[in-house]
């Protein structure tokens, strides 16, 4: 039997006072929630109007609902109720208690919207394909997180950062893309507020449990054994791919003294670095490398590259054949003005 149990007027005091609180900002009741069946609700509801000789107005002031949750949602609806109002309820008519013996269900605060997200959230990973690993495909897009990426330490996603400027087209136009194509799932772009920087978010447990089973850490990727992975190091189309993504978010092309081009992969992570070692081995390239990444000299060479593995990111694109055009390798601010002004769309190599 449910019982509202009372046993001094301080009691009834601190109840009241706390009642005050119990509401989210929108009206909603913090509490349990009495489930009973809508007929039941309907018969409880008529009999304490009639007892007490209530209009649904009076009967709605007195219980603190208004008419309509009274009347509609409750009476017609068989919506839950706040376990604090249903004990108002008995309050006016003892012999409820009685007729609901064994047919309450108490349910905890937040049900339907936990069941609501719940629903989303499966209907989402249902959604959510789980690509071929040995895809060129996939390679870059293992190759972009190697050099950009990140998942979250409690795995709830991944991001992808980069620069707001000269990253922008590429974000935009081909990450998101990728993406969706690979996991069919659209991820958000953020520009941040503090500074040059924009973020490509996709909240997946999903997607990040499987790319850990690929080989991919969790955290910050310094404390991983962040590398390529070996069935990437198998096949020479996936390398390129890979090594593509790679560039495409740590490398640069810049100018240099002496050969007058250079391109650059940033790497600090010894374990990556030493996959890549076996990756440009692989494809025969002659590359320098040092503790702090992976280097190419020279027209030849970065030709070679751009013939060979290619470049889906505007600002390598623009750079190199800038310089081809010119002779010179145009700054940052020259190239994010170029890319500005041409609004330059993705165009994907080799």
């Amino acid at each position: 039997m449910y019982r509202l149990v009372v046993k001094n007027k301080h009691r009834i005091f601190k109840y009241k006072s706390l009642l005050q609180f119990m509401k989210t900002a929108d009206g909603r009741f913090i509490e349990r929630r009495i489930k009973l069946p809508m007929c039941l609700i309907d018969k409880i509801l008529k009999r304490i109007k009639i007892k007490n000789n209530f209009t649904w107005n009076e009967f709605s002031k007195k219980i603190g609902v208004c008419t309509q949750t009274l009347r509609v949602d409750w009476t017609l609806k068989g919506n839950t109720i706040p376990e604090s109002i249903f004990k108002k309820l008995i309050a006016l008519d003892t012999s409820i208690a009685r007729s609901i013996h064994g047919k309450v269900r108490i349910i905890n605060p937040f049900w339907g919207q936990k069941k609501g997200a719940d629903s989303t959230k499966e209907k989402l990973n249902s959604l959510i394909t789980i690509p071929d690993i040995n895809t060129p495909g996939f390679a870059e897009f293992y190759g972009i997180m190697l050099g950009d990426g990140c998942i979250y330490s409690n795995l709830n996603g991944f991001c992808i950062a980069g620069d707001s400027i000269s990253d922008k087209a590429f974000h935009e136009n081909y990450i998101k893309k990728l993406i969706f194509d690979l996991f069919k799932i659209e991820p958000k772009i953020y520009y941040s507020k503090q500074s040059n920087s924009i973020r490509c978010n996709v909240y997946s447990r999903k997607i990040s449990r499987f790319l850990i089973e690929q080989g991919f850490p969790a955290g910050k990727k310094k404390f991983g054994n962040l590398e390529i992975p070996s069935f990437i190091l198998k096949n020479e189309n996936l390398i390129k791919s890979c090594i593509r993504g790679l560039n495409d978010t740590d490398g640069t092309i810049c100018q240099h003294p002496h050969s007058k081009i250079m391109l650059q992969i940033s790497i600090t992570v010894p374990s990556l670095l030493n996959s890549c070692k076996k990756a440009f081995n692989k494809l025969n390239f002659d590359a320098g490398f040092y503790n702090k990444g992976v280097n190419l000299y020279g027209k030849d060479k970065i030709k070679k590259y751009f013939d060979i593995i290619g470049s889906s990111n505007p600002k390598h694109l623009t750079k190199f054949k800038m310089f081809l055009k010119t002779g010179k390798v145009p700054s940052k601010q020259e190239t994010e003005s170029f890319l500005r002004k041409e609004n330059v769309t993705t165009t994907v190599g080799p």
